[in-house]
């Protein structure tokens, strides 16, 4: 229920030109590069689509096709989401500073000044590494990069900034939904601070609803939280012959009530924070949003995929996990487990034990709650898909269908924890 007028309006609010150069390998049902192609449609840039593959399937890309395509392509803007970008963080860390030898020495003092420059000059350029060593990491995405562009989930202020260093460009966040035409905010070109999605844009107002039940207040000095609600001339006008569910996303007022949880930053700048929508409730009445707890275990270097999982009658949390097979591979290898296959590591208590470890790290790293960490796993060799019907259309992953998939894999978890707890009193 998009209207010609919606999507117009924000065709110009990025920077872009006819001298761009954009690569689409994004699902186009989704919103973020749907809006994106219209957006450089609009300005005259030029759009080259990935050749894909035989399966039309995201997590099943080929990494080595998409990555001839954008060196033959050259783009200049280079615009993805948290979960690839999360990936080519991992493998320019491993092929940069925490490579061995005098490459990795060299790429740990460039990076650091770069990162220092950052920070004390607010720019991405160094005179001196950016033509040593970053013009080769810069040739990754075809040398000519000068814009980066992530959406659709929170990306860790550190991958952000790495990447911003490695590939000697801005990289900006939009934030917004489907039912907002894309985008709700976006941070400045010249903005290098991380924590926020930047501020809104000039077609919609927001505004901060308290949410008692979670503690989070409009009122809350010196920064005011709630959920996110958007209005503007950006704003669908309700789900196709949907008006239960119009009707519970728009007020009377015409605010599309996202269920994200934001806060305004003493700076003015909205910060997502939490989840409204798909909480649910502990054995001990502690609300857990598990999105929120998932963006912060998927910073794990062995995690592909995750889905948490509570239960009301339960007082933890367990998760159910896809693991990145490289990485898994690597880890197996330290630990003595050589030459076994995906998924008998998958099942072997050893890996379980080391990952739930290295898991908790990351959750100790991150500073969440005692009961939002994840308190036992099952490892899942094969990925989440569109084909199994675990995710959506747009790569979301579809709860109720995981709830139901993984029920047995999810009660002997919690009889595991509850005979663990049991044999601890005796």
């Amino acid at each position: 229920m998009m209207t010609c007028m919606l999507i117009s309006m924000e065709c110009f609010e990025i920077d872009i030109d006819e001298t761009d150069v954009h690569i689409s390998y994004l699902p186009l049902a989704h919103i973020f590069e749907r809006m994106l192609n219209v957006a450089l449609t609009c300005s005259g840039s030029r759009i080259g689509f990935f050749r894909g593959n035989s399966k039309k399937n995201f997590k099943d890309l080929k990494v080595l096709n998409l990555v001839e395509d954008i060196q033959i392509l050259k783009p200049t803007l280079f615009v993805s989401v948290p979960r690839l970008f999360n990936r080519i963080y991992a493998k320019l860390v491993d092929g940069t500073i925490n490579a061995a030898g005098v490459r990795g020495m060299l790429f740990r003092k460039a990076v650091s000044d770069k990162l220092n420059n950052l920070k004390q000059y607010n720019t991405v350029h160094h005179s001196i590494w950016d033509r040593i060593l970053f013009s080769r990491v810069a040739a990754i995405l075809g040398g000519r990069v000068r814009l980066m562009l992530t959406a659709s989930a929170p990306l860790a202020g550190e991958v952000m900034n790495f990447l911003r260093v490695c590939f000697s460009c801005p990289m900006i966040e939009a934030y917004g939904a489907t039912e907002t035409t894309g985008l709700g905010t976006l941070t400045f070109m010249n903005d290098f601070s991380t924590g926020h999605v930047g501020v809104p844009f000039p077609c919609v107002e927001i505004k901060l609803v308290d949410v008692p039940e979670m503690n989070y207040l409009s009122s809350d000095k010196p920064c005011p939280r709630g959920e996110i609600c958007i209005r503007g001339h950006s704003i669908f006008k309700g789900y196709f012959k949907d008006p239960k569910n119009t009707k519970e996303s728009l007020d009377d007022e015409g605010w599309y009530l996202t269920g994200d949880i934001g806060k305004i930053t003493q700076n003015g700048k909205l910060a997502v924070i939490d989840r409204k929508k798909n909480i649910f409730k502990l054995a001990q009445d502690e609300y857990v949003a598990p999105e929120k707890i998932e963006n912060v275990y998927l910073n794990c270097e062995y995690l592909a995929q995750i889905f948490v999982h509570g239960d009301p009658l339960q007082a933890e949390l367990v998760a159910i996990v896809v693991p990145e097979p490289t990485k898994l591979s690597q880890l197996a290898n330290k630990l003595g487990l050589q030459n076994q296959n995906l998924e008998n590591l998958c099942r072997s208590d050893v890996i379980k034990e080391k990952l739930l470890a290295e898991m908790n790290q990351v959750a100790k790293y991150q500073k969440l709650q005692g009961f939002e960490i994840v308190r036992a796993i099952y490892i899942e060799h094969s990925p989440f898909t569109v084909e199994n019907d675990l995710l959506t259309s747009t790569m979301k992953l579809k709860r109720a269908k995981a709830k139901q998939f993984y029920k047995l894999q999810l009660d002997k978890l919690y009889d595991e924890l509850n005979r663990s707890k049991q044999l601890s009193k005796l």
